[in-house]
């Protein structure tokens, strides 16, 4: 994500920024119809994200 420009850039009070890193978040459906937020912070390796710790 963070290897692609265009994915760093912002809206921020009507003008384009640029950040050297962002993080990444996505939503998730449950049964129930009901649904939630997940964030994740940026890690340089697949394996260094696999060892942040799993929250519920």
């Amino acid at each position: 994500m963070n290897a692609i420009p265009e994915f760093r850039y912002r809206l921020v009070q009507g003008e384009v920024r640029a950040y050297d890193q962002i993080h990444i978040g996505t939503t998730i459906a449950h049964e129930d119809h009901c649904f939630s937020f997940c964030y994740f912070d940026f890690r340089r390796t697949f394996p260094a994200l696999l060892r942040l710790p799993a929250r519920r």
